[in-house]
């Protein structure tokens, strides 16, 4: 039998000695994955309940919200603005769908209290009607709470049109806006109309059932042909054969101009716009290019817009905010091409009317004009789309202006100050509110706006996914006052805050230190291989370099 020599035997010892240390190592880290499990099952419900508050319905597709039941049921006389919400107490508040009432006015998902009540409204307030002769023989819908855009009305002092999300019900605009009211000093349901235009999907993926009649629709499906960009209606619905294109602006149009005639609401002081989401990503585009609009900008006090959780906003040049310079600076096009592109910014096609619009006047006016609008950016502190399944795929145009939602109407409402040395324009944060529309218009933040008296800027609250750091929001010079004497009202109070999360159980806290112990003990193993190994190769050359390049965000990728 052959005798190994001496280094050798210390060769075959140290491969041993490796291996045993491999072996032991590979023990304790599957101990550590097996202790994790205990750790991710506690923590599961807390999870769960974070992300639950983004992901709660806004009714049931294709019917219409509880609050639109005309007449209302006599056994029902009050309803949650939310289809399937649940009823808190006498005084109509009530909670989203899957969770309970909590206690101080909240409302409670699994075990954490998460969010605010809704405050709920009369069965029937909200009515469905249809604008007719838009497009011959096609019209739009819109709910309203029992006002027509065609029918004098000699007591209505302010007109609120809201348009809401994507795939939120109009009717729990309307319940949710007409729920405000109940409190108000100034304001009651006979002082005021409450108008949301219907844009409807033409693959008739819609939120809430349509009132009857030919519509007309659009095709959400293309970027040329969505409402919230301003595009021209669809040609491919068939009860509208014959029926010419019709820009979503054009529309809009329309109610400015039912709403400003001084023959139907001769008693008129303020026309105020709320939109969320997608809906106030149409406003604010509107509002920079629409003539109409224009028109009424001497008469101040008049208009009001509050816009809340934009997905994104159309930037008035082509700079976006540069982190590490920390200013706004013309970013790289070659790494999103299309970042500026309308509704963006000014590049690349546009609509119809657009196109009119900027012919007719130019850019640096347009812009100059709408940094005069008393503009407030509503934004939710919790949306920051920590649940990425209820969230849409960010594009780069989208990353440009931000991480998130959250970042995106922080980082605007700093240009629009710092960019265009705008007074009238803030961004303010809304606490313990995620991307919901409901507890947006009903916040006191947006009530302030829609009622006169504009809100003073907020930091922003933590939030389960903090965005990339930002600068604050600059403070915002206040309002002008509105034209009439009457006095403003008084500002609502605020919501009461949500009850802080209960600490972790025992199990959990056990979990915690399991997990760490067998972690670390695997740690320290494997560092020793890595020490034994490493001094073993020392002096060898690798045979690869490292490749020492970095990927950059994509926000700040153009810089």
């Amino acid at each position: 039998m052959a005798v190994l020599d001496a280094p050798h035997s210390q060769s075959y010892s140290c491969i041993k000695y490796a291996r045993c240390l491999c072996a032991l190592s590979f023990v304790l880290a599957m101990q550590a994955v097996l202790s994790t499990a205990s750790l991710h099952k506690a923590i599961k419900t807390h999870e769960e309940a974070v992300s639950a508050e983004q992901a709660l319905p806004f009714g049931v597709k294709g019917t219409p919200s509880n609050c639109a039941i005309t007449p209302p049921q006599a056994n029902k006389t009050r309803c949650c603005p939310v289809t399937g919400g649940v009823p808190c107490n006498t005084e109509m508040d009530c909670c989203p769908p899957l969770s309970t009432c909590g206690a101080g006015n909240s409302c409670k998902i699994g075990n954490q209290t998460q969010m605010p009540r809704y405050s709920g409204c009369s069965a029937g307030v909200a009515h469905a009607n249809v604008l007719g002769n838009v497009s011959l023989p096609c019209g739009v819908a819109y709910y309203s709470n029992g006002y027509s855009l065609t029918n004098p009305e000699n007591a209505i002092e302010l007109i609120i049109i809201s348009i809401p999300d994507d795939m939120e019900n109009p009717s729990d605009s309307v319940c949710a806006l007409s729920a405000l009211l109940k409190n108000n000093p100034n304001y009651s349901n006979k002082t005021v109309s409450i108008f949301v235009p219907y844009f409807l999907d033409v693959d008739n993926n819609n939120p809430e059932a349509p009132p009857d009649g030919p519509l007309l629709a659009w095709d959400r499906s293309n970027n040329a042909g969505t409402w919230w960009g301003g595009w021209n209606s669809s040609l491919n619905v068939p009860s509208c054969r014959g029926a010419r294109a019709v820009s979503s602006f054009e529309v809009l149009d329309r109610f400015v101009s039912a709403a400003l005639d001084q023959h139907i609401f001769p008693k008129l002081k303020n026309l105020a716009f709320f939109g969320h989401g997608y809906g106030a990503q149409m406003i604010q585009s509107y509002a920079l290019v629409s003539p109409l609009l224009k028109t009424v900008e001497g008469n101040q006090g008049l208009l009001r817009f509050a816009l809340a959780n934009a997905n994104s906003y159309t930037y008035l040049d082509n700079t976006r905010f540069n982190e590490k310079s920390q200013k706004f600076q013309v970013p790289n096009q070659n790494t999103c091409e299309n970042y500026n592109q309308w509704s963006y910014g000014w590049d690349k096609s546009f609509p119809h009317y657009v196109d009119i619009a900027l012919k007719t006047t130019p850019r640096q006016e347009l812009a100059r004009l709408y940094s005069e609008l008393p503009v407030t950016y509503l934004l939710g502190a919790m949306d920051t789309c920590a649940n990425k399944s209820s969230c849409p795929a960010p594009t780069c145009s989208d990353l440009y202006e931000g991480s998130n939602r959250l970042t995106r109407g922080q980082l605007f409402g700093k240009y629009m100050s710092e960019a265009h040395n705008s007074k009238s324009q803030s961004a303010v944060v809304v606490p313990n509110v995620g991307h919901d529309g409901i507890l947006m218009v009903q916040s006191a933040q947006a009530a302030t706006v829609l009622f006169g008296e504009a809100p003073s800027p907020s930091p922003p609250s933590p939030s389960p996914s903090p965005p990339p750091p930002s600068p604050s929001p600059p403070p915002p010079s206040p309002s002008p006052p509105p034209p009439h004497p009457n006095p403003s009202p008084p500002s609502p109070s605020p919501p009461t805050p949500s009850p802080s999360p209960s600490p972790p159980s025992h199990a959990h806290k056990a979990a915690v230190l399991d997990s760490m112990w067998a972690i670390g003990t695997a740690s320290v193993v494997f560092l020793l291989i890595v020490i034994f190994f490493g001094r073993a190769a020392a002096g060898a050359k690798s045979a690869n370099s490292e490749d020492k390049s970095t990927k950059k965000d994509p926000i700040y990728s153009g810089f």
